[in-house]
């Protein structure tokens, strides 16, 4: 059922008229209670089985209190052993490329204050995961800081300390680069989760907090609008989702629209008995209101019923062959 049709039935049940005291015509009126229908079917019900591939990306939290020290010999960048906080301010799941920029600010702000010109590169390497520094220098070593006030963030910003004689310096994957993925838009629940064909287990989210490993994921966790990996997965690997969802509201633009409501085929009448039963009660219709509520529960309790049925458990089975008893 289109769009445009669900408007029609909806004020043809209600026996709606314009009505410009809360919005600017009908239209938008049913609009928005046939947009309010969709979400409370999909609440009732738990949400509609959907699936999807995820992309996963590395992020980073950098607190004030994370250094490193770096050191540059040579080149327009020359700086002695100095400790660099990674972040002017707390950043909380940002990516490397966010992350670089800080780093870089920071560094070149040190640079500045030892009168060297500023001007090192930071940058995140998205094809393999790894911060890349570019000095211009003689010799890059990066280490733990000095000050005891500084958490050392070496091994985990850059998978590695030490020296490099050349004028750039590249890390390795970071050890506590926690790896995630932006769940889609309309995420309600999670049902199954896995990677390269390999089922994915779930975890408390404070597994996810200091993964300090990496390889292929055995776990994951979803918290607000993200699910992590553990361990944090070092490449890009195929990342199968099966949730449940919430499906997205539409404009009173689309009151007219030929598109077909999101829900499936034989529910499209449920936010149509939910529009109308709003309506009816603006109008102070009870016992109409009534009707279309309990049609719209219909439509909730019969969807209900047959999502349960298509649940193997839940299917009657044979009952096993009788095996007579052997007599010794």
């Amino acid at each position: 059922m289109t769009i445009a049709n669900q408007v029609t039935f909806a004020k043809r049940f209600s026996r709606t008229s314009s009505n410009a005291l809360t919005m600017t015509d009908t239209d938008d009126v049913v609009m928005t209670y046939l947009n309010q229908g969709v979400k409370e079917f999909c609440k009732k019900v738990h949400g509609i089985p959907k699936r999807e591939y995820v992309a996963i990306t590395p992020k980073f939290d950098l607190q004030t209190n994370f250094a490193v020290q770096l050191t540059v010999v040579g080149g327009v960048n020359e700086m002695a052993a100095t400790d660099i906080v990674v972040a002017e301010s707390e950043q909380f799941s940002v990516t490397g490329a966010v992350a670089a920029q800080h780093i870089q600010t920071m560094i070149n702000a040190m640079n500045v204050t030892q009168l060297a010109s500023g001007s090192m590169v930071v940058t995140w390497d998205a094809s393999n995961w790894c911060f890349y520094l570019d000095a211009q220098a003689t010799s890059i070593t990066v280490g733990a800081p000095d000050k005891d006030t500084y958490v050392d963030y070496t091994d985990e910003l850059f998978g590695k300390s030490g020296a490099q004689a050349t004028t750039t310096w590249l890390g390795v994957f970071p050890d506590d680069c926690t790896v995630e993925s932006n769940l889609p838009t309309d995420f309600l629940e999670d049902t199954y989760v896995e990677w390269d064909r390999t089922p994915l287990k779930r975890a408390p989210n404070d597994v996810f907090l200091s993964p300090q490993s990496h390889g292929d994921p055995i776990y994951y966790g979803v918290q607000a609008d993200r699910i992590r990996f553990y361990p944090s997965p070092d490449h890009q690997g195929k990342c199968y989702l099966q949730y449940r969802s919430m499906i997205a509201s539409v404009s009173a633009s689309d009151a007219t629209s030929t598109n077909e409501c999101s829900l499936p085929t034989a529910y499209h009448m449920a936010p149509v008995y939910y529009a109308a039963a709003l309506i009816a009660q603006e109008r102070f219709e009870a016992s109409m209101a009534n009707i279309y509520r309990g049609m719209f529960m219909d439509h909730v309790n019969d969807y209900t019923v047959r999502e349960a049925n298509q649940n193997p458990s839940f299917e009657a089975k044979a009952d096993p062959p009788i095996v007579p008893k052997v007599i010794v």
